[in-house]
């Protein structure tokens, strides 16, 4: 389960949380969303708490669910990179080979005889 410091990703139990998540009145989650977004974990779970009667892990629960909505992982740096420098290339007429097509990655392997 990825937790709200970025480790692995949980899958069908965000589905269950998230379902908790829709069925809270609108201001809460509004309040617990502003929470989050500043980093106060802690008084997003004590909303929580008051609102639906959770405890500490369910609350948690949802939390990082939520927060993994809010905040998507990041994008790849490297791919990136690459993506810019062969956007300069193109820009400059310059030749670019991206990393992949250098290594012929993509490419079906010759068979042998």
């Amino acid at each position: 389960m990825r937790t709200v410091d970025g480790g692995p990703s949980a899958g069908p139990t965000d589905a269950r949380a998230l379902a908790r998540w829709e069925a809270l009145p609108v201001g809460v989650r509004e309040r617990v969303d502003g929470e989050l977004l500043r980093g106060r974990y802690v008084h997003a779970v004590g909303l929580l708490r008051e609102a639906e009667g959770s405890g500490v892990g369910e609350g948690r629960q949802l939390l990082e669910a939520r927060h993994r909505q809010l905040r998507p992982a990041p994008p790849d740096p490297l791919a990136d990179a690459e993506a810019l420098t062969g956007r300069v290339a193109a820009a400059l007429g310059v030749p670019f080979r991206s990393r992949a097509e250098q290594s012929g990655a993509g490419r079906p392997r010759a068979e042998r005889p």
